[in-house]
């Protein structure tokens, strides 16, 4: 985090002789599972040019993750927070992922239309899932394709009482 950015938001800046350390109690770990995903939106930048071509895999696995948590965020708070691409579409990653660091806070965010597929026990863990949308039915389904809002609501409501924590809509565009 950038001075500027950490005075802004309150966290006291640590001084170390380690440049490579991370500052402050809590920290939010953003878990790039995939840039593939299982929709086409018109808006989106991922499907344009070589973009997708040039990282559809990952470039790290989960003993260089843990190498990096044990050497960076030993002590610490973490929030984990998956997403992609569509994330779902690497679930094994998000399965080693939790399985690994049962200490850590999860987050998903997702197009929904995956979600019926997500085991329980995983439900269960995410503190919080982002849904990402583009408004009611209409608008979702002009920029994601026919049947999208349907049935990322279809999905939603078959998981909502196992979820942890909370659903959140995310408006996308």
């Amino acid at each position: 985090m950038g001075r500027l950015a950490a005075l802004a938001c309150g966290t006291p800046m640590i001084t170390t002789s380690d440049p490579n350390a991370i500052a402050g109690g809590r920290v939010e770990l953003q878990l790039l599972t995939t840039l593939r995903c299982n929709l086409k939106c018109t808006y989106c930048s991922l499907g344009i040019g070589d973009v997708l071509g040039s990282q559809t895999e990952l470039e790290y696995d989960i003993d260089q993750l843990a190498v990096f948590v044990a050497r960076h965020l030993a002590g610490k708070e973490v929030y984990v927070t998956f997403y992609g691409g569509e994330p779902t579409l690497n679930r094994p990653m998000m399965e080693a992922v939790m399985r690994r660091f049962p200490e850590f806070r999860y987050q998903l965010q997702t197009n929904g239309t995956l979600l019926d597929d997500v085991p329980d026990w995983m439900l269960a863990r995410f503190a919080n899932i982002l849904v990402s949308i583009d408004g009611g039915e209409a608008t979702t389904d002009g920029y994601r394709g026919r049947g999208i809002w349907r049935q990322v609501i279809r999905n939603l409501d078959k998981v909502h009482g196992r979820v942890g924590g909370t659903i959140t809509a995310r408006v996308t565009w």
